[in-house]
């Protein structure tokens, strides 16, 4: 295992995408990708996602725990808290923060 220190890094969060597809029409995929360009372009090298841990590895999600990041605000299942680097470059360790409003959102948030 190696440790790595926990330091200060921009990242970008994201939430799952619940857009309806149609038969050829993959609106969700290219929302994911113009998220991860706008990301680029702000210069953060991280994104992360509450989302459906099946779904968003095509993108290159992996498990935020993997990379010593956590969500100490939402009280989903780990395996859906991820993290992806834009890259190439090591995922720094932290826990995910984000704005009031989705920080507000995430902590009233109880699965059943």
């Amino acid at each position: 295992m190696v440790d790595r220190p926990r330091v200060r890094a921009r990242w970008t969060g994201t939430t799952d995408t619940n857009v309806r597809s149609h038969p050829g029409c993959t609106p969700r995929s290219a929302l994911i990708r113009a998220g991860f360009d706008a990301a680029r372009a702000l210069g953060d090298r991280t994104v992360t996602v509450l989302g459906h841990p099946t779904y968003y590895p095509r993108f290159g999600f992996e498990r935020a725990d993997a990379h010593g990041v956590t969500c100490t605000l939402s009280a989903g299942p780990d395996e859906g808290k991820m993290v992806v680097s834009l890259d190439g470059s090591p995922i720094p360790s932290g826990d995910m923060a984000f704005g009031k409003p989705m920080a507000d959102a995430i902590s009233a948030y109880r699965p059943e």
